[in-house]
């Protein structure tokens, strides 16, 4: 009995909600302030820039970043994170050369990209059995970063409601379905790292739910299962001994594993920008923190830190034979 009581309480706080939300007028966005400063690089430099641009990004073909989102079949790779990734890229280099065609070109994609959502706002390539697996959640963290980065340079407001159809629907199934460190790989890195978009997308459209949501993950972090990004951080841990595992594929490409470099300072991207929302004086310690010792145990000679995109006290073993060196761990 008191549970269809609460059952009915719940419903007509939903029907209540949906009234009011078919009385509300649409939302307002606010985009992030236009860069103030244009700069063109000429001589020998200036030929690479613009030989990078025209070789590398005006020859990728949107409509095959897109095509795995209309697949779905996917159960454990990373194919998901191809098109945010190239997208960004390319609205830098829109942003350098303003070559109309260039934006043409990454309009072409979003809207393709966008073509792709579900009514319940699934933006992915995963088939639905593996959803919430592996790269599922890091590859919605590039297509949200992607969309928010167009809505920036355009103001197409079809992208960042698409952004937040996909981010609702995120919150919806977290952490109804898993908690969001158990919803990927590496102690929860690649899925966590969602953060940064998540605060975007509340300074972009004020809605207090992203800010908790981010607050949410944040929180989880410093679980049992969690990363424990901050508090390990806090305790002076190096980032090579968060989670030591077994050396061996099987225990690198896990869930123990909590080493992994890029991952982990997407995480702390996010924490910055929470940081500038919050205040939190334990947010800019751990990300402090955790550069300090990157910088002073981990960057090499050749100026990067990691061995098998892991960290591993690389400054001090950079003379000894290292496998698959070296994913940039710096963003």
């Amino acid at each position: 009995m008191k549970r269809k009581v609460i059952s009915a309480a719940l419903l007509s706080l939903l029907i209540v909600g949906e009234t009011a939300a078919a009385r509300k007028p649409s939302a307002t966005f606010k985009r992030a302030p236009e860069p103030t400063v244009q700069t063109h690089v000429d001589g020998y430099l200036g030929g690479r820039i613009d030989a990078c641009i025209r070789v590398r990004v005006m020859s990728e073909d949107e409509n095959l970043l897109v095509a795995p989102f209309r697949q779905r079949n996917e159960t454990n790779r990373w194919q998901s994170e191809f098109w945010g990734k190239w997208t960004l890229g390319a609205i830098g280099a829109y942003r350098y050369n303003r070559d109309p065609q260039l934006l043409q070109k990454i309009g072409n994609g979003v809207s393709g990209l966008l073509s792709t959502q579900s009514e319940d706002g699934y933006i992915g390539n995963y088939a639905p059995e593996a959803q919430l697996t592996n790269w599922d959640v890091w590859g919605q963290k590039y297509t949200l970063l992607g969309l928010l980065a167009y809505y920036d340079l355009t103001g197409d407001k079809k992208a960042i409601e698409g952004a937040c159809k996909l981010a609702d629907r995120l919150m919806t199934v977290i952490p109804a379905k898993k908690e969001i460190e158990m919803a990927g790989i590496y102690r929860g890195l690649p899925p966590s790292s969602i953060l940064e978009p998540i605060v975007y997308l509340y300074n972009r459209t004020g809605n207090g739910k992203y800010l908790d949501f981010a607050k949410y993950i944040v929180g989880r972090w410093e679980t049992d299962k969690g990363p424990q990004l901050i508090g390990k951080a806090l305790a002076g841990v190096p980032v090579a001994e968060r989670f030591p595992f077994k050396s061996g594929w099987e225990t690198w490409c896990s869930w123990d594993n909590g080493q992994k470099a890029y991952e982990m300072m997407s995480c702390y991207d996010g924490l910055l920008e929470l940081y500038k929302i919050t205040k939190n004086p334990d947010y800019l310690k751990a990300v402090e923190a955790t550069v300090r010792n990157i910088i002073d145990e981990e960057i090499n000679i050749a100026g990067s830190g990691s061995a098998f995109e892991c960290f591993y006290h690389g400054k001090r073993l950079q003379t000894d034979p290292a496998y698959h060196t070296m994913e940039p761990a710096l963003r």
